[in-house]
Order: structure tokens, then C-alpha cells, then sequence
């Protein structure tokens, strides 16, 4: 499992997310730049896509028939995913709801693109496998 492409894509994607999390942080980029958060919300969507996908393929195998469960498994699970990070961030007063309206879209906004990029994500990852399987 670790020496397969869709692993290392997803590694690689884990440390660009890392390294662009902590230059926002040194460079306030999150409150400077509005779209920043979105290009990492979207992917970390992406990531979690190639996540599901990597475990999907560990326990069940990959086979074109899924490609509707998978994206509907990605779907949730960015979701959900989303959902908690939101609460993480209320929860550490990284955000607060007493910044109403602006509190709401910016939550919209991040699930949305969590959701988006998860299903590129799975897309990108369910052509790795289809690439791999056909290879042989």
C-alpha cells in the first residue's frame, strides 16, 4: 500500500497542505488573503478523496462498478470532516459565532470546497486506480 502512486500523491498532497498551513500562519495569510483558506479547504477535500479511495481499495478493491458508492462515501466523509474541523475551530475560538453572517458563508464556504475537492479528489484517484488496474 505505501509503495503505490495513489499513496505517495496523497503524501506529497498531505505535505504541500502542511507547508501552505504553517506559511498562512507565519504570514497571517488566513486573515490577509480571503482566498487562501478556500485553496486549502479545497485541497484538503482533495486529500481526504485520495484517502478514501487508498482505504477503499485496501479493504474492498477498486473495480469501475463503485465509482457512485465511492463518490457518494467521498462526499460524506468530507462532509463530516468538514463538519468537525468547523467545530475544532469554534471549539479553540479560532472562529466564533458571534461574527454572525460572516461566520455562516465563511462555514458554507469551507464545507463547499471541502466537498468540491473531495470530489476531484476521487475523480483523480478512481483514474490512478483505473490507470492501474488496466496496467495490469
Amino acid at each position: 500500500m505505501i509503495n503505490t502512486p495513489l499513496f505517495k500523491r496523497a503524501l506529497g498532497l498531505l505535505f504541500i497542505i502542511g507547508l501552505m498551513d504553517l506559511v498562512a500562519e507565519f504570514f497571517y495569510l488566513h486573515w490577509a488573503l480571503w482566498w487562501y483558506d478556500v485553496i486549502l479547504h479545497f485541497l484538503a477535500g482533495g486529500l481526504i478523496g485520495l484517502t478514501v479511495l487508498i482505504i477503499w481499495n485496501t479493504f474492498y478493491g477498486f473495480s469501475d462498478n463503485d465509482k457512485i458508492k465511492i463518490v457518494m462515501v467521498v462526499f460524506l466523509s468530507s462532509l463530516i470532516i468538514g463538519v468537525l474541523w468547523e467545530i475544532f475551530e469554534l471549539s479553540f475560538n479560532i472562529t466564533s459565532l458571534s461574527d454572525g453572517i460572516i461566520y455562516i458563508r465563511d462555514t458554507c464556504s469551507d464545507l463547499l470546497m471541502d466537498t468540491t475537492g473531495g470530489f476531484f479528489g476521487s475523480l483523480y484517484a478512481m483514474k490512478i486506480l483505473s490507470r492501474q488496474n488496466s496496467n495490469g
